[in-house]
Formats: C-alpha cells, structure tokens, sequence
C-alpha cells in the first residue's frame, strides 16, 4: 500500500514538473490515439483489413493523420476505389465528429487532403496488372493504384483526385439505383 501511494505521488510530482505544453502534448496524443484505434478497429472489421500502422504531422496543430492497413483479397481499380473511399469517408467522419481532437486540428473540418491512407495488398495471384493491385495510396487529396512493374518495381497504373472517385462512385450508385 505504502509503495502505491509513493508510486502517486512521484508520478504527480513528474506531471507538475512538466510543462504545460508537454501535457498538452500528452493529452493530444491520448486522444490521437483513441481516434485512430476507433478507426482501425471499424476498418477491420467492416472491411476485414489489418492495420500496420498510423502517423501524422503537426505544425502547431495537426495537418496531417495517416492510417496504414493491409488486405488479403484482390483489388481492381474499381473495388480499390471503393475500399479507399469508403476508409477515407469513415476516417474523415471520426476525425470531424470528434469534438475533443478538434482544439489540435490545424483546420476544421478535416478533408482528404488532410490524411494519408496507405493499402498494402496481399496479391495471392501473384499477377500484377489492373485487375491485382498491389497497393492503394490516398495522399494530399489524391489517390495512386499501384501494381509491379516488369522490374518489381510499384508503377501509378492509373491517378485520380479524391473528388473525381468520390464522384465515380456516387454516379455508380445513381445508375444502380436507377435501374
């Protein structure tokens, strides 16, 4: 008992000691961290994706949130396209609805320019062309489908903005519907 209140103690005397910015900064990246887990955790269960990683950038607030995951199923560009959109669509949500990131936000609300999602694909088929992709990559409000070249290097084999797929996409659902 006697060591807990000692561990306390010393543990409120080293929060004391920091300064008001260092518990800003801890404090912010607490609640970084829970955004970005609620995410990965919807992520992986609605689109059976596995996280690898996260990131971000903060200039005097954040600019920038980055979400890496991995698939294990084969991705066109059209089903790419809707994997990606819809990761982003979920990440933008959570990211503007949380009321307690927003004071760390740079700008408000948070756009596809804002984030960086990266999608490592499991290519089973060990075919890579427009129909097996090999990564997906959202960043500064573009996305890139990847597959390997000749050398096994990744190749961009197509580029659009996050609007001209978004728009893809909604015009898609449109003619569904409509049919």
């Amino acid at each position: 008992m006697k060591l807990k209140v000692f561990f306390i103690l010393i543990l409120n005397l080293l929060l004391i000691s920091c300064s008001k910015e260092e518990r800003d900064m801890h404090k912010r990246n607490k609640i970084e961290q829970k955004l970005l887990l609620k995410t990965t955790n919807q992520l992986e269960s609605e689109k059976q994706l596995k996280f690898t990683g996260y990131g971000g950038s903060s200039d005097k607030g954040l600019t920038m949130l980055s979400l890496s995951f991995e698939a294990d199923k084969n991705y066109d560009i059209q089903t790419g396209r809707k994997l990606i959109v819809y990761c982003a669509e979920k990440f933008l949500e959570n990211i503007n609805s949380d009321e307690k990131i927003r004071p760390y936000l740079k700008s408000y609300p948070f756009h596809s320019k804002d984030i960086q999602l990266f999608i490592s694909i499991n290519n089973k088929s060990k075919i890579s062309d427009e129909n097996h992709l090999e990564s997906i990559i959202l960043g500064k409000g573009s996305i890139d489908y990847l597959i390997y070249d000749e050398n096994h290097r990744l190749k961009t084999v197509r580029e659009e903005t996050y609007e001209e797929a978004l728009n893809i996409i909604q015009k898609q659902k449109k003619e569904k519907n409509e049919i």
